[in-house]
């Protein structure tokens, strides 16, 4: 009978500290409580010659952050059927790149295909207000450019 109150001592605890470690890593970086300013510590450690420093900063999704989501019905028309998954694959290579252009965490670009075989772009820019500006950015199209070297 002791084993097991020991056992569910021991859960007990162990449930308990991930809770408290849980709340701490949740708490913002600074937080004021009746006029005493209360700072999460720092997690950082050196082990050996290798400094580990974790950013405990945390990013919200276009769910709790908001933003815009985009979806693009994408035109195959002018592909052969061989070519398709290559150029599906490109463009949603080149979307993330533009996307990344923008410097927004846990942005998704995502290709889906529906029952009659027509493929979707879906973006989701979480904390983007102007969607005209989104938009514009990833509808545009590429452009490249030649300029001489001037000599005189």
């Amino acid at each position: 009978m002791a084993v097991n109150n020991r056992k569910t001592l021991n859960l007990f605890w162990t449930i308990l500290g991930m809770a408290i470690v849980a709340v701490v890593i949740n708490l913002p970086p600074q937080l004021t409580i009746l006029g005493h300013t209360f700072y999460r510590p720092d997690f950082s450690f050196k082990l050996g010659g290798t400094q580990f420093k974790k950013d405990l900063n945390l990013k919200y999704g276009l769910d709790l952050a908001g933003g815009v989501s985009l979806a693009y019905d994408v035109d195959t028309s002018k592909t052969t059927k061989d070519n398709i998954s290559t150029a599906i694959e490109s463009l949603k290579n080149n979307i993330e790149r533009r996307v990344n252009l923008f410097g927004i965490s846990e942005a998704t670009v995502q290709i889906s295909k529906d029952n009659a075989g027509k493929y979707r772009l879906n973006v989701d820019l979480p904390g983007i207000e102007d969607v005209d500006s989104a938009s514009k950015l990833i509808g545009q199209t590429a452009q490249l450019s030649f300029k001489g070297e001037n000599t005189r």
